[in-house]
């Protein structure tokens, strides 16, 4: 049955756009635990703006946190970065563009 309301279509998007964001996070944060690094319980992924699904994601305090507290601790492993050699005879932009590419091999991975 086709969706004929304006309201339900934006309602279902908006609902998927909102999963989507929470399991990209929970990936991210899984992820990175496998790879022997630390994400704390006190923090969350999701998007900077709950009302707007299409909004980026950001990490957010779900409570007090201590001075000094660690939060977050990313493995080397996690790190995608060109090889030194490689950096030092490359404009900027030519490393944002190999470095789009290792990121989409990445995401390729799962």
């Amino acid at each position: 049955m086709p969706l004929t309301k304006p309201w339900l279509k934006l309602l279902l998007a908006t609902t998927t756009a909102v999963a989507n964001a929470d399991r990209l996070s929970d990936g991210i944060v899984e992820w990175v635990r496998s790879k022997g690094g630390y994400f704390s319980e006190k923090i969350a992924i999701r998007g900077m703006d709950p009302n707007d699904p299409s909004s980026p994601l950001g990490v957010f305090a779900n409570g007090d946190l201590e001075k000094g507290e660690i939060i977050v601790e990313i493995p080397h492993s996690c790190y995608i970065t060109l090889p030194e050699e490689e950096r030092k005879s490359m404009s900027y932009n030519e490393q944002l563009c190999n470095l789009s590419h290792l990121l989409l091999e990445e995401m390729k991975l799962g």
